[in-house]
């Protein structure tokens, strides 16, 4: 299955394990550069999609990697986001003169850091391969987390912004409350609550978006809509 690699050049990587973690649990795989030369390094090796760059690094820092990468036959098509602590003004501007496909500053909300890279990604040609070749084919998405941690408007950014197609499961709390919406190119098609409160269509989106916690689950496939099919239901 075809992966989106995502390289994080910053020499402050305890800073940023937060925004480790939450592209890990979004189903990103996700490597470290120490400063501007190792990312270069980094980047020839795994080839990444997308890559999170620090502005302020010893040794080489963000806008001459930035240089180096637009320079380099290889690397000039990969997108880079700036995600940095440097709130110098002119800086952002800067950052998108040389390049950047966007510029985030830290501390940055999972939410926003969520939107913006696959915002990123979707503008981006198809995703590489477990061996750094062009896939063939689109990703197949599978992921998984918590609705605390990522909100359901970040998740259905990703989706919609992927035009994927799949199933969502969501299930919380003791009584066992479930959700399923089934999803074609990134727009709801039907969607369904049980538990406690049983829902479907328009009243099951107004249900799910109420929900603040619980686990989820996206499984990216073909979906067949039933008698439950709800051309009400709003467009994400």
């Amino acid at each position: 299955m075809a992966l989106y690699r995502i390289l994080v050049v910053d020499d402050e990587i305890e800073t940023t394990l937060p925004v480790l973690a939450t592209l890990q649990k979004a189903g990103y795989e996700v490597a470290t550069a120490k400063d501007g030369w190792d990312g270069l390094a980094q980047a020839r090796r795994l080839k990444p999609d997308l890559v999170l760059l620090d502005v302020k690094m010893p040794a080489m820092d963000g806008w001459t990697f930035m240089k180096f990468v637009r320079a380099h036959q290889d690397l000039a098509a990969i997108p880079v986001v700036f995600l940095t602590a440097s709130d110098v003004p002119g800086d952002r501007d800067r950052g998108l003169k040389l390049g950047a496909a966007g510029y985030l500053t830290k501390p940055v909300d999972a939410e926003r850091l969520l939107i913006e890279v696959a915002s990123v990604l979707d503008r981006r040609a198809e995703p590489r391969g477990e061996d750094g070749s062009p896939s063939a084919e689109k990703t197949k998405l599978r992921m998984s987390g918590r609705i605390d941690q990522m909100g359901l408007l970040a998740l259905f950014s990703i989706l919609g912004a992927g035009q994927r197609t799949g199933v969502l499961e969501i299930r919380r709390g003791p009584a066992g409350d479930r959700g399923r919406v089934l999803l074609r190119q990134g727009r709801v098609a039907s969607a369904r609550v049980e538990g406690l409160r049983r829902a479907t269509g328009l009243d099951a989106v107004e249900v799910l978006g109420k929900w603040k916690d619980g686990a989820f689950t996206f499984v990216e496939e073909e979906v067949l809509i039933g008698e439950d099919a709800t051309a009400s239901v709003p467009r994400v």
